[in-house]
C-alpha cells in the first residue's frame, strides 16, 4: 500500500509538471532576465556617470590664451579686479588670479602669448583645464590669420584637450575699432587656417624640446574643417567684445555656464 501511495504522488508531479503551460514558463524567464539586464544597465550608466563628474570635478582652471596683444592681460585684469602693478611680464610667466564661477572660487590664468613659453606653460596647465578663453585682435585678424588658427588648432588637437573637451570661447576682442572685422569673418578665418593646418605636416608639430608632438584628428576628414563638426559635448563658441570699454557681456555668460 505504501509503495502503492508512493507511486500515486509521484504520477501527480508528473502530470502536473506535463500540464505547465510552457509559454508562461517561457514569459516569466523573459521578465527574470530582463529585469537582471535592465538592473545591470542601470548600474554600468551610474559607474559611468560618477567617473564622468569626478573627471569633470578635477578640472578647475580657466586659461586665457592667444597671440601677443590680443587683450589677454587686460581682459584678466577685467575679471579679477586686479591692478596692472600687480602683475608679472606677460612674455615672461603666467599670471595667475581666481574668479567666482557659480559661487565658487575658480583658478584663471593669463598664459604669455609667446610662442617660446606659451607651450610649456600650456603643457603644465592643460590636465586641469575647465576652460579656454581664447582672444585674437579683430582689427587685425587679417594679417595675424597663420598665428591664431597655428595656435588654435594646437590647442583643439591636443591629446589631452580634446579627450577631456573643455569649454571653448573665442572671444573678439577690439570688435569697436576701425577695420574691425565681423564675428563671421573671423569665425571662417580660423576654420581656414585650421583646415590648412590639419591638412599639412602640421597635423604632427614640433614641440619646443625637438620632439614630435601628435595631434588629433579635428572634424570630418571627407570636408573642409567647421567648428561644428567637432565631435560631441566638444565645441567652439565665439563672442565679441572690448575689454579696454569694458564689454564683456559675453565673456562673463560663458563663464557662468561652465
Amino acid at each position: 500500500i505504501l509503495l502503492l501511495n508512493r507511486s500515486m504522488d509521484a504520477e501527480k508531479v508528473v502530470k502536473s509538471v506535463q500540464e505547465e503551460d510552457p509559454m508562461k514558463l517561457f514569459e516569466e524567464n523573459q521578465v527574470v532576465i530582463s529585469g537582471i539586464a535592465v538592473a545591470v544597465l542601470a548600474l554600468v550608466l551610474l559607474v559611468l556617470l560618477l567617473s564622468r563628474l569626478g573627471r569633470k570635478s578635477k578640472k578647475t582652471h580657466v586659461l586665457i590664451m592667444g597671440p601677443e596683444d590680443s587683450g589677454k592681460t587686460n581682459l584678466f585684469l577685467k575679471l579679477t579686479n586686479l591692478d596692472r602693478f600687480s602683475m608679472t611680464t606677460t612674455s615672461i610667466a603666467p599670471n595667475e588670479g581666481s574668479i567666482l564661477v557659480q559661487s565658487k572660487d575658480t583658478p584663471l590664468v593669463d598664459i604669455p602669448g609667446n610662442g617660446r613659453v606659451l607651450w610649456p606653460i600650456f603643457n603644465k596647465f592643460k590636465s586641469q583645464c575647465r576652460a579656454v578663453i581664447f582672444m585674437v585682435d579683430s582689427s587685425t585678424i587679417a594679417r595675424e590669420k597663420a598665428v591664431c588658427g597655428e595656435y588654435l588648432f594646437r590647442i583643439l588637437s591636443d591629446p589631452v584637450i580634446n579627450k577631456d573637451r573643455p569649454k571653448v570661447l573665442v572671444a573678439c576682442n577690439k570688435h569697436d575699432v576701425p577695420l574691425a572685422k565681423s564675428i563671421t569673418l573671423i569665425k571662417n578665418i580660423l576654420e581656414s587656417e585650421i583646415n590648412t593646418l590639419r591638412k599639412t605636416s602640421m597635423s604632427s608639430l614640433e614641440a619646443t624640446d625637438g620632439t614630435s608632438e601628435k595631434r588629433i584628428q579635428l572634424g570630418r576628414p571627407d570636408k573642409d574643417f567647421s567648428f561644428a563638426d567637432l565631435h560631441g559635448d566638444f565645441n567652439v563658441q565665439l563672442v565679441e567684445c572690448s575689454v579696454t570699454e569694458n564689454q564683456v557681456e559675453g565673456v562673463t555668460k560663458f563663464l557662468q555656464k561652465l
